[in-house]
């Protein structure tokens, strides 16, 4: 694949050899991605309290939700929807089904309110599973926190994630 280039910084070499990599960027940068081949594992890690996003090609993230946890939540940033009449960001569990939503339309956004928090039960058989996001496509989604009692991983694809404390 193509070297990728951030700011004219090389981050990862075209000759690079297979393996696990870490790309590491300030704050104030973006990171589009895929940065690798299609068939490659690839997930976005952030700092515990970190937010995740806002995305602007993917409108969906995946996540693990590790055994054992029967509660999680998810933070976003109220942030304004001026771009979108309505906005909606929906958590889904493993088999599909609709496990929290919010759906507000732009004339009732509160910018009062600083943050919508998600707090989601866990069904029996669905811990130690990938469970997804979805927020508003190509104008980016709301910024989000994961809970800390989950891997502070996501991916664009459920079949390239992986537990960064495991090398693929």
């Amino acid at each position: 694949f193509e070297s990728l280039e951030q700011d004219g910084d090389r981050l990862i070499p075209a000759d690079a050899p297979p393996g696990v990599y870490t790309i590491t960027f300030s704050r104030n940068r973006r990171l589009r991605w895929p940065v690798s081949p299609v068939d490659t594992p690839e997930i976005l890690v952030t700092d515990e309290g970190h937010p995740i996003g806002p995305g602007t090609d993917f409108a969906q993230y995946w996540f693990k939700v590790p055994e054992g946890v029967d509660l999680f939540t998810l933070e976003f940033e109220n942030s304004t929807h001026d771009r979108h009449w309505l906005s909606q960001w929906i958590v889904w569990d493993p088999d599909g089904n609709e496990a929290w939503g919010h759906r507000i339309l732009t004339k009732d956004h509160n910018p009062e309110v600083a943050h919508i928090r998600a707090e989601i039960e866990v069904a029996p058989g669905l811990a130690g599973r990938l469970w997804r996001v979805t927020l508003p496509a190509r104008q980016g989604g709301p910024p989000f926190r994961l809970d800390p009692v989950l891997p502070q991983a996501v991916s664009h694809d459920p079949t390239r994630w992986f537990d960064p404390k495991v090398a693929p």
